[in-house]
């Protein structure tokens, strides 16, 4: 009964909406439907999460209004309203929280090079309940700042760690499976509580084309609409098809032109007009109070913006809530500046700002806070799960959240997404010639190892990174690795260099160190960045190792024939400097606080290796297109004349690994390619089945990758190399061979028609192509695609009346 109320109440609120009004007054007829004197808002069991926001905001004066509608919300103790920090961060562990010793994941970069969602998933899963059990009596503070899916289209962008790599397919499912395990929702995107409640709030950023940090408060990406569409809001769109992403973040940025944070087109148009966004916009940290940096022009005024107009406008156009902090303007905020708008008579795409604006958007808020439930006392299944762990937790030996459970997790996805970029035959000591990886430390005798690099003793762990109280070094999980096969071991640090103490400074080679190498049985030479050479408001300009890495990892190389290298590094960096020099290559981005335990774990073999790039590694920062400092802030995609073109879809000159590249210690055999048809209609599924054997003498798990390109398409068009369309993650014994099926919607094909404004499938052949990499081809067949995509309509978008002179008398 509880749920046919709520449908029934839901389908009401559904009608007033349309008819013009959102806010319903108490006064309404529709306070009657209660059946006792409890506040709508408070009226569990009747009405719908929806409903009882509205009449929540029905209540609020305006000045309550503004005060629920930037990132620290104050308290209104007479409607129960607790304060409230939209603002909190959860990229890879919830970095913002009051737990001690909080969980500390590998970044997402590192995440998405294990291909592996079903893992992600977890991890995510495990964030979202550690963050039930740390916020105040589980009920607050439930909205989280993640995940960044801005694609890492140039590897000198300064947050790509907190990227999923380059593509967009891979960007979508990766930042899917997150909102899905942070929010409480199955693989499908369906709420897994029977009541409908949120477990947390996610919320996808940087809305949109945000790829270069020196320029963000004042610049912005300039670009054609198919880029916009076809790339740069792809993962967006994705996610909310996939996963019900429940909000987004606007930039600080401009695109062409209009600050992604007053852009009608970004937050209406495209988010709720055409994909059905239903969730609540938020701005970066002051990126409406600094819209003016952009010296944008009013339309409807034809100066500047005043500060009234600037406000009015970002809400207008859709910017709900308004994070404020990071980039002060001193020009206020939403409920600084409320009385202001709304006695402004300020004209915006929407007609005069008026309150029925703060509703719609504060409705939003609302609601949001309601589906968390916050208003809803202990027996929210999310509230006493979160209490039931934390009263299981007492007299365990736990380090503030860390269970063993995540410890695992953390250690499974660092270990998973690691790559081995080399791994050549070299000559031992004793004469035999044999691959370096896995190490073979012999369980007693002499065993000489060196571990040479400052970076071995890094405990950098990434942006927006929380503070696990220990962190596991490259140094000391190798360390202890190795002793607990041979105590005997001799394994011994060197700083490798005689001057600096980070990364960046170290420029002195110490001559002890190479001797040492020279003198081991084995030699790994750690090399890295940390959060001064790439981050936040800093794009780096070379790609190259910081300092006089390269060169250590050279001289090391060459003193020692069984020499690994090992990279923790923001992104892809250049290796050609040291990479003849060197046997084998193991690279990660920033991996956690089990960073040293996951290292280990494929040096020495427990896992075998199966992470793969999510970016081209360039050779030099010559060949990413541009090479002055100005080039990161070309956002064209495609290859000209003066441009070789972005990422694996457009860039086709040499690169020293490609994407979707990784070794393994053993090999993977593909076969019998198989499709169901040989010509599909625009509307029809290509389904692909092939073979994936395990030829080698070890387990191991392969990313089988699905490319469709189309090497028939006229050069005018600008068509992509290929296309990453699919992929799946098999683990098989040695010998195993498996049957995988990926299915493809031809639509998903589709480039969009800037002249026509619709996304059109191309007629004419293409081809699927299977393989271990984008580069690596192991199986391919052409097919041909014909006819014309069947458009049903999916969003149906109600208009809420602006001016506020027509209400709905029930």
């Amino acid at each position: 009964m509880k749920k046919l109320l709520k449908k029934a109440s839901a389908l009401l609120l559904a009608i007033v909406m349309i008819c013009g009004v959102i806010a319903i007054s108490p006064s309404l007829a529709l306070t009657a439907l209660a059946e006792d004197e409890i506040p709508i808002y408070q009226d569990i069991d009747n009405y719908s999460f929806e409903e009882r926001a509205a009449d929540l905001v029905a209540r609020m004066t305006p000045a309550q209004k503004g005060s629920q509608m930037v990132s620290t919300a104050s308290a209104i103790p007479a409607l129960g309203i607790n304060s409230y920090q939209w603002w909190s961060e959860a990229i890879h562990g919830h970095s913002r929280g009051n737990a001690s010793n909080p969980m500390s994941y590998p970044v997402s970069y590192a995440a998405a090079s294990s291909w592996n969602p079903d893992l992600y998933y977890d991890e995510a899963t495990q964030i979202g309940d550690e963050i039930r059990e740390s916020v105040s009596n589980r009920r607050v503070n439930l909205t989280l700042y993640s995940p960044t899916v801005n694609l890492a289209r140039d590897p000198r962008w300064g947050r790509n760690d907190e990227s999923y790599g380059e593509d967009p397919f891979l960007s979508g499912v990766m930042g899917s499976v997150f909102t899905q395990g942070m929010e409480g929702k199955d693989r499908h995107g369906n709420l897994l509580d029977p009541d409908g409640y949120y477990k947390t709030i996610t919320t996808a950023k940087h809305y949109t084309a945000n790829n270069s940090e020196r320029n963000r408060l004042s610049g912005g990406a300039n670009t054609d609409e198919r880029s916009l569409r076809e790339y740069y809001t792809a993962p967006y769109r994705d996610m909310l098809l996939n996963a019900g992403t429940s909000s987004i973040m606007t930039a600080y940025s401009h695109v062409n032109g209009v600050p992604a944070s007053v852009s009608s087109y970004l937050m209406d148009t495209l988010l709720r007009k055409t994909w059905g966004f239903g969730g609540y916009i938020t701005s970066d940290c002051d990126s409406v109070s600094t819209i003016n940096n952009h010296q944008y022009i009013n339309p409807y005024t034809g100066q500047v913006m005043t500060r009234y107009e600037i406000f009015a406008n970002a809400m207008a156009h859709g910017e709900d809530l308004e994070c404020n902090g990071g980039h002060s303007a001193n020009i206020g905020n939403y409920n600084s500046n409320m009385t202001g708008m709304l006695s402004g008579n300020i004209m915006t795409d929407k007609g005069v700002f008026t309150e029925n604006q703060v509703d719609i958007s504060l409705h939003r808020l609302m609601s949001t806070r309601m589906k968390l439930g916050e208003f809803d006392g202990d027996d929210v299944s999310y509230v006493a799960d979160a209490n039931a762990r934390l009263a299981s937790y007492q007299g365990q030996s736990l380090t503030g959240r860390q269970t063993a459970e995540r410890i695992k997790i953390a250690t499974d996805i660092a270990s998973e997404g690691i790559v081995l970029l080399k791994n050549d035959s070299s000559e031992r000591k004793n004469g035999e010639t044999a691959k370096l990886l896995p190490l073979n430390v012999p369980a007693t005798g002499s065993y000489n190892v060196a571990i040479i690099g400052i970076a071995a003793q890094a405990t950098f762990l990434g942006g927006y990174s929380a503070n696990p109280g220990t962190t596991v070094t490259v140094e000391n999980g190798i360390r202890n690795a190795i002793r607990a096969i041979n105590p005997d071991a001799n394994v011994t640090f060197y700083r490798g260099f005689t001057n600096g103490n980070n990364v960046n400074n170290v420029t002195a080679i110490d001559p002890a160190a190479i001797e040492a190498a020279a003198q081991a049985d084995i030699c790994i030479v750690v090399g890295g960045t940390d959060g001064t050479t790439s981050k936040e408001d800093g794009d780096r300009t070379t790609i190259a190792l910081p300092g006089a890495q390269a060169q250590l990892i050279d001289e090391v190389g060459k003193a020692n024939k069984n020499t690994v290298a090992l990279l923790e590094t923001c992104g892809p960096v250049q290796v050609t400097t040291f990479e003849e020099s060197i046997s084998s290559i193991v690279w990660s981005a920033f991996a956690g606080q089990n960073k040293g335990v996951a290292f280990a774990n494929v040096l020495l073999g427990t896992v075998n290796p199966s992470g793969k790039t999510t970016a081209l590694w360039h050779r030099n920062v010559n060949d990413v297109g541009v090479s002055d400092v100005a080039g990161i802030l070309d956002y064209n995609m495609y290859k000209t004349e003066t441009n070789p073109g972005r990422t694996y879809m457009y860039f086709d000159g040499p690169v020293s690994y490609p994407f979707g590249y990784g070794l393994s210690y053993t090999e993977f055999e593909y076969s019998d390619l198989q499709l169901d048809k040989a010509a599909y209609d625009a509307n029809d599924t290509i389904t692909a089945t092939f073979k994936v054997k395990n030829t080698g003498t070890k387990a191991g798990a392969e990313v089988a990758q699905l490319y469709v390109s189309q090497p028939n398409a006229p050069a005018a068009l600008q068509r992509p190399i290929k296309r990453l369309k699919g992929f799946d993650k098999i683990t098989l014994a040695a010998g195993e061979e498996k049957t995988v099926t990926i299915e493809v919607n031809a639509n998903d094909l589709a480039f969009f028609n800037e002249d026509q404004g619709k996304y059109v499938v191309d007629t004419g052949n293409y081809e699927l192509q299977i393989g271990k990499s984008s580069s690596n081809v192991a199986l391919n067949q052409t097919f041909t695609v014909s006819g014309t995509i069947n458009v049903v309509p999916r969003v149906l978008t109600a208009v809420p009346n602006q001016s506020g002179d027509e209400l709905l008398d029930i």
